[in-house]
């Protein structure tokens, strides 16, 4: 957020493109724009970034950090909801393991 992109404006009624500059505002409830001093609630046009984000993770990914140092074994359950019957996941579980 407060960074700037590049958005891929197409006029579909001419087929004519053009990119445009905007600041994203926020992401909360869809992307909200400053696009030459007005706001725009999303935007129809596909956003070019201008770099790759440092925190981009590319895959979907769960990552878990437990720090709890307890010397009896743990029960871990995990739940989440999708929204698609048709949706799979794999996973790769790695624990690491510290004896003091």
């Amino acid at each position: 957020m407060g960074k700037k992109v590049k958005i891929l404006d197409k006029n579909y009624y001419t087929g004519q493109e053009r990119v445009v500059e905007a600041t994203l505002l926020s992401t909360t409830g869809g992307p909200i724009y400053e696009v030459d001093g007005t706001i725009h609630l999303g935007h129809p046009g596909r956003v070019i970034l201008p770099e790759i984000p440092e925190n981009l993770i590319a895959k979907p990914t769960l990552v878990w950090l437990l720090q709890n140092r307890l010397s009896r074994g743990q029960t871990i359950e995990a739940s989440y909801l999708t929204g698609g019957m048709s949706w799979r996941a794999d996973y790769v579980f790695v624990l690491i393991t510290f004896l003091f």
